[in-house]
């Protein structure tokens, strides 16, 4: 079974490659939802580095989401030791996100408006695996962050 997942992520990582120029992140997990693994793929024609082996260069990746026409949510760092910088690109100053924050069984913990960026201050927050939600228009983005 630990063969057929391994295999599993090697095929979804040469599928990246070969299919995208952008960094991208992968995670493997156990049959309990356990993260096991995180690896980044940088481009295509640099090797992915692992938690293990470039724990530093992976701190410094940002993560995001494109919705077309210029438009993306980046974000970064993630795991973080408490502050999430969030940008908004491809959207006029007046066009307002919603960011939501929440533990992991659904308890709300922040839920404000942000413009162009803006910085979330989780310090205050014990560690654990948190969702963010961010809503522009009729554009939703969802992502596991984790804080330590």
């Amino acid at each position: 079974m630990m063969k057929a997942r391994y295999f599993f992520g090697f095929i979804l990582l040469y599928l990246s490659v070969i299919s995208s120029a952008q960094s991208t992140v992968y995670f493997t997990y156990d049959h309990a939802g356990n993260r096991e693994t995180r690896s980044i793929n940088l481009s295509p024609l640099n090797s992915t580095f692992s938690e293990s082996s470039a724990s530093k260069e992976v701190e410094d990746i940002k993560f995001e989401e494109n919705f077309g026409e210029g438009k993306r949510i980046i974000f970064f760092p993630n795991p973080t030791q408490g502050i999430l910088k969030i940008e908004i690109q491809g959207y006029s100053a007046e066009e307002v996100a919603i960011v939501t924050l929440h533990t992991i069984t659904g308890i709300l913990l922040i839920n404000r408006r942000i413009y162009l960026t803006d910085i979330l201050d989780l310090t205050e927050y014990q560690n654990a695996t948190y969702i963010l939600k961010i809503i522009i228009d009729d554009n939703c983005s969802e992502w596991k962050i984790i804080k330590e």
